[in-house]
Parts: C-alpha cells; structure tokens; sequence
C-alpha cells in the first residue's frame, strides 16, 4: 500500500510540473515533432500502447529542443504507466521534468 502512494505522489508530482500542450506556443514545436506526437496519440487511442513508445523514441533527442523533449518524456511516461511498467515510466517523467520550463512567480 505505502509503494501504491509513493508511486502516486511522485506520478502527481512529475506530471504537475509538466506544461499542458495548451500552455505551450505552437511556434515553440516543430512539425515534426507535433507529427509524431498525434502519431502516438492515435496508437495509444488504437490501444497500441508498445507501438506508441516505439513512435516517440523516434524523436532524436539531438534534433529537438527541449520543450520538445519533455513533452515526448512525459507522453512516454503516462503511456508506459499505462503499459505497467511503472520503473520505466517515473524514469520517463524525470527526464521530462528536467526539460520542463519552470513557471515564473508575477
């Protein structure tokens, strides 16, 4: 039950960071990259959770920049959670955590 929570919390705390695709300007990404983002959508939609994460691991992490990065972090993260491979998963939210722009106070 306390390793149920924990994985919550830090599933809640990844992702609370993360902009929403709303938050988020259109100029700030790529064709490409919003290409391969509706992609997997569509095959996670399809049920195609394995194929989805195959889809995104596509987007070099060389050629995109960083918004990018962790929009594809986070979109693996909640795809492989759903798959039940949770270790993989909370990998994958760090790494979009670490490219996520941080809010600003006004």
């Amino acid at each position: 039950m306390r390793l149920l929570v924990l994985l919550l919390a830090l599933f809640v705390v990844a992702c609370s960071s993360v902009k929403t695709q709303k938050d988020i300007e259109e100029t700030e990404i790529s064709e490409s990259v919003k290409n391969k983002i509706e992609e997997s959508r569509e095959l996670i939609r399809a049920g195609k959770l394995k194929e989805a994460v195959a889809k995104l691991s596509e987007l070099n992490d060389d050629k995109i920049e960083p918004i990018e990065k962790a929009l594809k972090y986070n979109l693996k993260g909640v795809t492989l959670f759903n798959i039940g491979d949770v270790d993989k998963a909370l990998l994958n939210f760090q790494v979009a955590e670490k490219y996520t722009p941080k809010k600003t106070q006004l």
